[in-house]
């Protein structure tokens, strides 16, 4: 899925609508009128990474790359696996990874303010979530779309890993600075 402007595309549909955020039973988040895509293989799964990168993603012009995202993207990818337990009974297990691509946050001005906005929330639920001096009782998970999707991961039993893409050129400083900065308030 792509999160652009605080609204949820699908992009493995060629409709731009139908996708909502809900509930589930637990109180979690989870995306309702999505393509869900069964598979059984490695190659099967980065063809349908492949589709969701090639179509609709929000791109803008950039002073050296002519294309660059411009919105959020996730991936999620959801394991399961049956086995028989030593009663006989059928064991299921389950477990979900969630690939998280933001959007650079130097191209953040103008109407495209939201996703500062995800971005912002998403480093006040890091800070909340990694400074024990602060004893936080309230994580702001509520704050953005993408904090609100990202909560599951962030959060509870989670085990959660963060890489960061940094540049050396001068150019990048800014933006680098950002994501090292984020990285060390997650730390």
């Amino acid at each position: 899925v792509e999160v652009f402007n605080e609204e949820v595309r699908d992009l493995l549909s060629d409709s731009l609508d139908g996708v909502f955020i809900d509930y589930d039973q637990q109180g979690n988040p989870r995306l309702a009128g999505l393509n869900q895509v069964s598979c059984s293989s490695i190659s099967e799964v980065l063809a349908c990474l492949d589709t969701g990168q090639s179509l609709h993603r929000h791109q803008g012009l950039d002073i050296l790359s002519s294309t660059q995202p411009r919105a959020h993207t996730l991936f999620s990818l959801k394991l399961s696996q049956s086995s028989l337990a030593e009663d006989g009974s059928h064991v299921l297990r389950t477990s979900t990874l969630q690939f998280c691509d933001l959007a650079p946050s130097d191209c953040l001005t103008g109407p495209t303010g939201a996703i500062n906005l995800g971005l912002l929330s998403l480093g006040n639920v890091v800070s909340a979530l990694g400074d024990p001096r602060r004893n936080v009782n309230y994580v702001p998970y509520q704050d953005s779309l993408l904090t609100r999707l990202l909560a599951p991961a962030l959060g509870g039993d989670s085990v959660t890993f963060l890489v960061c893409t940094v540049s050396g050129l001068d150019r990048d400083r800014e933006e680098t600075l950002n994501t090292l900065t984020l990285a060390e308030r997650a730390a």
